[in-house]
């Protein structure tokens, strides 16, 4: 890690505590709603899986509705169009942009005449429309206890086969303002100088429809560690918690019970966003499928 000699930047302490005042009861998970389902099954589609689906996909990452409608997947799970609207002006996180064709009549309520994209997190490659950040400040990135080793091995953040990596303003987030960009059941925190990463790194940064930072990283695809600030645990109200890593140095040590825990959805996300059931669940734990999706798609709940 290079040095810097200009002054380490100090996080306010009472921001690290504001967290606290949005307290978000935890619930217990559960079953999963009719809506939920749908919408992880969206998610997967417009992320990751059209292709392989054989559903057609502009280079803009938009799908017509008609056609995604008239699948034999969406047929199974009964969606239909006014549902499909319900699901995506109800997502708090934004992650659907469903916009009318430039040839439909204002007030069609023809599917056909309709498209939809995701906002963020493809594997699949498309052009999004993402606007310019020159210095994005301090950013915060989510992530699980199982890949801080990973993360410290291989030097950094990478965005495996995704486009991006995904960040929020660390402001916002502390702020409780943060609707979009993280896991809500991430564990460990990543604060990154984004300033630095520009000036001394080269890096580009961009801002998604819903709020989203996004970078590709440098030529290998990694967000070194030379831009983290530190890394920390995360607290019970989502507050920054003990620092795990700061400045090149190991500040505490993680309980490696922690780290074997694969997050929920991490390595058995479906085609219709449920379960596989145990066997494949425990054959993902294994890897079989985790080389399908890992870190790529860790972050669809986003």
């Amino acid at each position: 890690m290079s040095t810097d000699n200009s002054a380490p930047i100090k996080l306010n302490e009472g921001a690290e505590q504001s967290g606290k005042q949005e307290k978000r009861q935890r619930r217990p998970r559960g079953p999963m709603s009719a809506d939920t389902r749908l919408s992880k099954a969206l998610t997967y589609t417009l992320r990751h899986g059209a292709e392989k689906e054989k559903i057609k996909m502009g280079d803009d990452g938009y799908v017509n509705v008609g056609e995604l409608l008239s699948h034999n997947r969406y047929k199974t799970l009964q969606l239909d169009f006014p549902t499909l609207q319900r699901i995506v002006q109800s997502c708090e996180k934004q992650r659907f942009s469903l916009i009318p064709l430039p040839t439909a009549s204002p007030d069609s309520i023809n599917p056909k005449d309709y498209q939809i994209r995701a906002t963020q997190g493809h594997s699949l490659s498309i052009t999004l429309s993402l606007t310019p950040i020159p210095f994005p400040g301090l950013l915060i990135h989510g992530t699980f206890y199982c890949f801080y080793e990973p993360i410290l091995a291989s030097n950094g953040l990478r965005r495996m086969a995704r486009q991006h990596m995904h960040f929020s303003y660390l402001d916002r987030y502390l702020a409780g303002q943060a609707k979009s960009g993280m896991r809500k059941d991430a564990e460990v925190l990543v604060i990154v100088d984004g300033d630095r990463a520009v000036k001394e790194g080269g890096l580009r940064f961009w801002e998604s429809e819903n709020g989203v930072v996004l970078t590709e990283g440098d030529d290998t695809g990694t967000l070194p560690l030379e831009w983290v600030v530190k890394i920390c645990e995360k607290g019970k109200w989502g507050e920054l918690g003990d620092v795990l890593w700061e400045a090149g140095e190991r500040k505490k040590e993680m309980d490696m019970a922690k780290a074997k825990r694969v997050p929920r959805g991490k390595d058995r996300v479906g085609k219709d966003g449920g379960g596989k059931g145990k066997k494949s669940v425990e054959k993902g734990r294994r890897g079989d499928n985790e080389k399908r999706e890992g870190e790529d798609v860790k972050n669809d709940a986003e």
